[in-house]
């Protein structure tokens, strides 16, 4: 019997929210009464969450889809040390506990996708992987590639072919869209885009149109969520003296992201999204 239970009943009259994404790499166990009403919501949790290991997501999150994380450039040292045949990597990252795998080398590379591969299975209750660090693996050309082959394996028939991928950047990625459920920018205020230096600024400006151009023409309905560590609400006031290309870009980039994700940097909180 499982370890987890919950009162199952539903709170009178709360809508669910519209698209939404939550983010949370804590252990702490929500409130039924929370997520019960949850749709359309993209949830990224990690695999040794208590709702994942006790096999209980589908329970609180009925109406939700899951991601599994996935870091194509990064392991937990833990797991690295156990390895019998450890591939190349590029140095230890101790703030996170994770090594540095080295992409640029064939047994690097093969390594982060034999990972991604043993992730995909029907067994493991997901929609498919959340790739953090995406631009990791755009390095080269040939890493461009050899994503674009883990994909076709996927629709080949070696996972599932529900498999979508949620994306943390990775723009050189978004040319093939076949596999993209979403697009995540990390550490993307939107009202930085009318306070920052203008080098910020047109960097900021270079991701929009290349979204604009590679999925918000051809591919609308991809959601777009922009993920910021502010932790504050988004200003409605505009101030005259910005430019109008600030101005212009500001309210395009807010036409198109879905929700602006407010997180603790470590992640280990519920976002305030989460309890509205």
């Amino acid at each position: 019997m499982s370890k987890l239970s919950f009162d199952n009943s539903m709170p009178a009259e709360k809508s669910a929210p519209q698209m939404d994404c939550i983010i949370y790499y804590g252990t702490e166990i929500p409130s039924p009464k929370e997520t019960l009403p949850l749709e359309n919501t993209h949830i990224i949790l990690q695999d040794y969450h208590p709702l994942v290991q006790e096999g209980m997501f589908k329970a609180f999150f009925p109406n939700c889809v899951r991601y599994l994380y996935w870091n194509p450039s990064r392991i937990p040292i833990a797991q690295f040390e156990k390895l019998p045949e450890q591939p190349p990597i590029l140095g230890i990252d101790q703030t996170w506990g994770t090594v540095y795998l080295d992409l640029g080398q064939e047994r690097g590379m093969s390594f982060a996708l034999r990972n991604a591969l043993a992730l995909l299975t029907p067994e493991r209750g997901a929609h498919g992987l959340f790739v953090d660090n995406a631009d990791d693996w755009c390095s080269s050309l040939q890493a461009i590639r050899t994503f674009k082959s883990l994909l076709d394996s996927v629709y080949a028939g070696n996972a599932y072919f529900e498999t979508k991928f949620s994306l943390n950047r990775g723009f050189p990625l978004w040319h093939n869209t076949k596999g993209i459920a979403s697009v995540i920018l990390e550490d993307f205020d939107l009202d930085s885009l009318l306070h920052e230096d203008e080098q910020s600024f047109l960097w900021h400006k270079k991701i929009h149109d290349i979204y604009i151009s590679l999925i918000g023409i051809q591919n609308p309905e991809i959601p777009l969520f922009c993920l910021s560590y502010s932790n504050k609400k988004i200003s409605n006031a505009i101030n005259t003296s910005y430019t109008k290309e600030r101005l212009l870009t500001y309210q395009s980039m807010k036409s198109l992201v879905k929700r602006e994700i407010f997180c603790h940097p470590q992640l280990n909180q519920w976002p305030a999204s989460f309890v509205e």
